[in-house]
This record gives C-alpha cells, structure tokens and sequence, in this order.
C-alpha cells in the first residue's frame, strides 16, 4: 500500500466509497424486506431496531440511522439514486426524516410527497449543519439549539453566578447573558485597532480590520476548494511576501490550518501554478 503513488491510492479509495454507497442501498433493500414480513418477530424481536443491534451486529446510533433512511427511501425510492452518487448522505436522510416527523407532529399533518422531494433537492451535496438549517428553515420549524459545556474554576463560577444576579432584573437566560457579554467584549476591542502599529503593505502584519473583512467576506470558512472548515482559520498571502507579495486584500485569502501548511510546505511544484493562477485571475 506504501508503494502505491498518491493518484493512484486516490482513484481505488473513490471505487471503493462508490461500492460502499451500493451495499448500503442493498442493505436498505434487505431491511425493507425485513420490514414488511416482520421476519425480526421469528428471531425474537419485536422491533427492527433490535433485530439490527442484536443479530446484525450495529449500534444503536448506526441501527436508528439505517431506519430512518429506509422510511426516507420507502417514499421515494428515487433517493437511493441520489445515495449511491454521493448527492445525499446517510446522515442527512436521518435527519430529514426526524425533520419531517417533528413538523407532522407539530402541525397534525403528513408533507406531501413532492413537497418533501423538493426540501431533499435543496440539500444535496450540503453538509449535515447547512443541511439541518436548511430542512428547518423551510418547514418554519426553530433553529437547532447547540449545547455548550465550559468547564470553569470555582472562582471563575462564583463571578458568574454573581454577574447573573447583577443582571436578575432584565430577565435574560444564560444565552442572552452569554451574547450581553461577547458583544461588550467585543466592543471593547475597537479602540485599540487604533493603538496598533501603522500598515505596511511590505510586512507579514496584517491589520485587524482586514482580517475581520477577510473572515467575513470568506463566511468564516476555509477557501480552498472542496474545504469548508472553519476550524484554525489564517490569513495567508497568495504571493508570499519574500517573494514580493503585498499584504493587501487582493493578496490575502482564509485557508484553515492543515491547508496553509500543506500550501506552503508539501506542494512547491503545485503552488507555483496556484500562484500563477491566482495572479492571472486578481483571485483571493
């Protein structure tokens, strides 16, 4: 497998993912079979779920998940397509379908079938966060509450208990507390982009506000192609500045962690075209 060069590892890893999309449609077509016989009743079990963990050997998460996708698939058979091509995931025909349950039973009627085809479109080839806004969105139902947990000191906890008590008359939940606090925080932070050290296009310094315009014009994301991570986001000069590269914002792009190093440092011959390219083209 050492021996193998990188395309061509490439290449056998893509036919492999494309014969795992397939068996997972199979299996989809074996549990539906499962499914309107009831053949779990003769091994014991009075549910799929079960006779998936117990005889098919699945956790409970990857058992619920293959379920609600064969509901999705059971309606419209045409998903499995859209599977097996990589358009929609696993993931996201679990979650659609938890969607759709939680609008049936808030509103006290089943969506339409085109309806339903139509929301699955608007979803593919999204990841499972835009896809879950998307779905929800659309079926006018609340934004997916994140849960964050913090672990603090006890002096850190006795301030904020007493901060909460401070603010007890304006009524605000932790989360409004929470958002109170970033937006003084940051608020606090504007004048001293006056106190930092004057521009200069020649040097690595790039300023604060240009990096805020950066992140936002990027949606805080990374923008190498195919990358959508916004995790370790940096600033990077398309023309490095030891090669004359200025530090303006026709010169400078987001590129998450893993790609500014693999850019700089594991594809010379690859960014010397980039560079080319990007110079050709006045991209960021």
């Amino acid at each position: 497998m050492r021996n193998i060069d990188a395309n061509s590892l490439h290449l056998s890893l893509l036919s492999l993912v494309r014969k795992e999309r397939r068996i997972l449609s199979e299996i989809l077509d074996h549990l539906a079979e499962v499914s309107r016989r009831k053949i779990f009743l003769s091994f014991g079990h009075n549910s799929l779920l079960k006779y998936c963990v117990k005889e098919l050997g699945y956790s409970e998460s990857a058992a619920y998940r293959r379920i609600k996708a064969l509901r999705v698939t059971q309606e419209m058979p045409e998903i499995k397509r859209k599977m097996e091509e990589g358009e929609l995931n696993l993931t996201q025909l679990c979650r659609a379908q938890d969607l759709f349950e939680l609008h049936q039973k808030e509103n006290k009627r089943t969506l339409e079938a085109e309806i339903k085809k139509e929301l699955m479109k608007k979803i593919e080839r999204k990841n499972t966060f835009e896809s879950e806004n998307i779905l929800r969105a659309e079926l006018e139902l609340p934004l997916k509450k994140r849960r964050v947990v913090i672990e603090v000191g006890e002096e850190t906890y006795d301030e904020w208990i007493k901060f909460k008590g401070a603010m007890v008359h304006k009524q605000m939940t932790d989360e409004m507390l929470l958002r109170f606090s970033i937006e003084k925080a940051m608020a606090l932070q504007e004048p001293r982009e006056s106190l930092t050290k004057e521009h200069n296009k020649n040097s690595r310094y790039i300023p604060v506000k240009i990096r805020r315009r950066l992140l936002r014009r990027a949606g805080f994301k990374c923008t190498w192609e195919g990358c959508d991570s916004n995790y370790g986001l940096e600033i990077d000069h398309i023309i490095p500045v030891f090669q004359g590269g200025k530090t303006e914002i026709e010169n400078l792009r987001v590129l998450c962690r893993h790609h500014n190093q693999y850019r700089n440092f594991e594809q010379p011959m690859a960014l010397k075209n980039e560079l080319k390219s990007c110079v050709s083209s006045n991209k960021v």
